[in-house]
């Protein structure tokens, strides 16, 4: 009997795996050890000698958590067997695209839990302190449209470079906040990077690595940034509390954090294929009569899906501490569930691209229905958990599918592709953005019940219009520019 010779290039995947799967055990083992801590309240171990050297430990470890993921995610996104052997050079700048959302989300994560603490301490009001947290949305979903059109002239590149050089500088500077003024400022900002860099990593995701795996793509993208970001609240929570809520110096490594990918942007990001998403049109090349026809449809089912998905998003607490009379400890559990279940994204992602991306995208209004549906008839906490599991399984559907459909109606004029893709992107943070301010109208009109039936209802006519599109709308990017899975690189724009 001969011995199976395995591919040199699965056998160095496998190794990676295996490091991977050893580095979250272990960052499991130091996050439940901390979450102890914490809930027992015990610090006077950490006395002030000790907690420069506790605050150097969790340094190291979220360094170590850095290296091994940089290390990883060159090849952590898997194309098509064939692709092992016939590779076209896609891997380094995914795996780059890949490295840079987990790097600033684990920033930002950290921005999130203190931001509103440090400015609730500069004296700003709770409603003050909710439109600053909106700020960098609302300036994103102005500009992400103008800015798409922007980056198909001047390279994804060039854009990436922008948006991390000015993020960083931008983080860096909470660091000598000192007004609302400043904060307000930094946020907006910030919404400036966001409008650069969304539009040019969805465009290396759909773009490149072939059509057969953008899905599961997209998946890996996003459980790596969701784990990050959970990772981040809590390093910033744990960096809080041993150095006594010192907000500059969290914000300090932060700007680290956010500053670390330009050097994987700088080498990574390059060569005939990322240069070859830009390319000028020879004159005025019109819209593909497809593209005018689909771009509106389907823009507005991600608005709806999101909206739906985020009726519920910044209210779930009120509706577990006030509606269900539970306690905040319970209430916080929910999160757990909620990291847990972002691993299911790269399983919702190979279903998609290989058994039917339709299908998958339906699971995101029927995870709306059904959670609106246990809250409403069965307040208690077995309710909450199951309607929250069936919630997050939804929203770990939805980005691998909508990464897809984005990628196919993209695909209809890749001379305007990342302006397309900005677009609807664009529309997913409208519904992200509009539907915790009408679901707050509602809740102050007619109550938490009302709410939950107004979701119900949403996501019931989402299902159905998401069905319909897909059925009589369909998407034929056959005869598309998008790049197959052996196609040669992309000749580089030359200038002239």
């Amino acid at each position: 009997m001969t011995r199976r010779i395995m591919h040199p290039e699965l056998r160095r995947r496998r190794c990676r795996a295996r490091w991977i799967g050893w580095s979250v055990v272990v960052a499991v083992t130091v996050a439940t050890s901390a979450a102890a801590i914490l809930v027992d309240g015990n610090w006077e171990w950490a006395s002030p000698g000790n907690r420069p050297w506790l605050v150097l430990g969790v340094l190291l470890i979220v360094g170590m958590t850095v290296t091994l993921t940089t290390w990883n995610t060159r090849r952590c996104i898997r194309a098509p067997r064939h692709a092992v052997r016939n590779r076209n050079g896609s891997g380094g700048p995914l795996g780059v695209v890949v490295a840079e959302g987990f790097l600033s989300r684990l920033a930002f994560g950290m921005i999130s839990f203190s931001l509103p603490l440090y400015a609730h301490r500069l004296g700003m009001s709770i409603e003050n302190i909710g439109v600053l947290l909106a700020t960098n949305t609302a300036v994103a979903i102005l500009l992400k449209p103008m800015m798409g059109a922007v980056i198909d002239r001047i390279g994804v590149r060039t854009a990436y470079i922008v948006a991390v050089g000015l993020r960083t500088v931008v983080v860096f500077s909470l660091v000598f906040a000192q007004t609302p003024l400043h904060l307000f400022l930094v946020r907006g900002l910030h919404g400036v990077a966001i409008s650069l860099r969304d539009p040019s990593s969805s465009t290396i995701l759909a773009a490149l690595g072939g059509k057969k795996a953008v899905a599961q793509r997209f998946s890996w993208y996003q459980t790596v940034k969701t784990v990050a970001g959970s990772a981040g609240g809590f390093s910033a929570g744990i960096l809080l509390t041993a150095l006594a809520g010192d907000h500059a110096f969290v914000f300090a490594v932060s700007a680290i954090l956010s500053g670390l990918p330009m050097l994987l942007v700088l080498i990574g990001l390059r060569g005939p294929q990322v240069t070859g998403l830009s390319r000028k049109p020879e004159k005025k090349t019109p819209v593909p009569v497809e593209l005018r026809r689909l771009i509106r449809p389907y823009a507005l089912l991600g608005a709806a899906m999101n909206g739906t998905a985020y009726l519920m998003a910044n209210l779930l607490p009120l509706l577990s501490v006030s509606y269900m009379g539970l306690s905040e400890a319970a209430a916080s559990s929910l999160y757990v569930f909620s990291t847990a279940m972002s691993f299911s994204g790269p399983l919702w992602g190979w279903l998609a691209d290989r058994v039917s991306l339709k299908l998958v995208l339906g699971v995101r209004a029927i995870g709306n229905v059904f959670s609106s549906l246990v809250w409403l008839l069965f307040p208690s906490y077995a309710g909450l958990v199951i309607g929250k599991v069936a919630d997050d399984a939804g929203k770990a559907a939805f980005r691998p599918a909508w990464g897809a459909v984005m990628a196919k109606v993209a695909a209809l004029d890749p001379v305007r592709r990342t302006r397309t893709l900005a677009i609807m992107s664009t529309a997913e943070d409208a519904g992200e953005f509009g539907a915790p301010i009408l679901a707050g109208v509602i809740w102050t009109t007619f109550g938490l019940p009302a709410v939950l039936v107004v979701r119900l209802c949403a996501g019931t006519a989402t299902e159905i219009y998401s069905w319909w599109l897909a059925s009589h709308m369909k998407i034929d990017d056959d005869h598309s520019v998008q790049e197959s899975d052996t196609e040669t690189p992309i000749e580089p724009r030359r200038s002239a």
